[in-house]
């Protein structure tokens, strides 16, 4: 495999463009809700250079702008929480870079599609009426990130599903979840990099980006005192299954 860096270098100007446009779009969605940079970024950033491209990186872009926002939301923070998600996450994830390694991009692309649409059909239905009374649950919702992660660089949404069973409030659900991002891409990270997805290259084209992450995530924090998030997420969640969809027809 050529270095995923020097595979974006010799992309065209204008997918270099729409490279750049996804990961700000993308960290304005993210620092509007508390998620949602994976989930928009890659169907879309896959569609310019490939899932096995795309994933690695935006494990890095995803990371660090997780990075900035648990910084804005750290006073949210529910420490035990994230800390029984972790180890059924840490557990799951090799097992999804195992799979991200030996399949080819159609199948992640299927995947991809199958969890996308999946979270934006959940979040449609609103708030389901069963509620988690005991934190045990956090192991097999942690392990299904963890394999999501790996695999498709989804971790987020098996969380979001968990957090809303355990009726976790908007502070708590924002900061906790970033939290959780951060620790729970670096072990990604750690696990592309093992099985020879990702190298020098890519990390060095995460920090570059960095900055329009930046102005992306700060753009979406103060838009979000201006904007009712249930209306923008309603948006989003059309988007998605509309991205779902695209997928699948590739």
């Amino acid at each position: 495999m050529h270095g995923l860096g020097e595979i974006l270098l010799h992309l065209p100007a204008g997918q270099l463009a729409s490279a750049a446009v996804i990961f700000f779009l993308s960290a304005l969605l993210q620092g509007m809700t508390g998620f949602g940079f994976v989930l928009f970024s890659a169907p879309l950033l896959s569609m310019v250079t490939g899932a096995k491209v795309a994933i690695p990186l935006i494990t890095c872009t995803g990371f660090i702008n997780a990075i900035t926002l648990t910084l804005s939301n750290r006073k949210g923070i529910r420490f035990k929480e994230v800390g029984c998600l972790l180890p059924g996450s840490f557990l799951a994830i090799p097992l999804g870079a195992w799979f991200l390694h030996h399949y080819d991009d159609h199948v992640l692309r299927l995947g991809l599609a199958a969890i996308i649409f999946l979270f934006a059909v959940y979040s449609m239905l609103g708030k389901m009426r069963v509620h988690l009374k005991s934190d045990t649950w956090a192991i097999p919702f942690g392990m299904l990130s963890g394999f999501s992660g790996g695999a498709f660089n989804a971790n987020a949404p098996p969380v979001i599903v968990y957090a809303q069973l355990r009726q976790w409030d908007q502070k708590g659900f924002k900061g906790s979840l970033s939290a959780y991002l951060v620790v729970n891409s670096a072990a990604v990270m750690v696990s592309h990099h093992v099985a020879g997805l990702s190298n020098m290259g890519v990390y060095i084209t995460a920090v570059e980006l960095f900055p329009i992450m930046f102005v992306g995530s700060l753009i979406g924090l103060r838009i979000t005192g201006r904007m009712s998030t249930s209306s923008f997420n309603k948006i989003i969640q059309g988007m998605l299954i509309m991205l779902s969809i695209l997928l699948v027809l590739k």
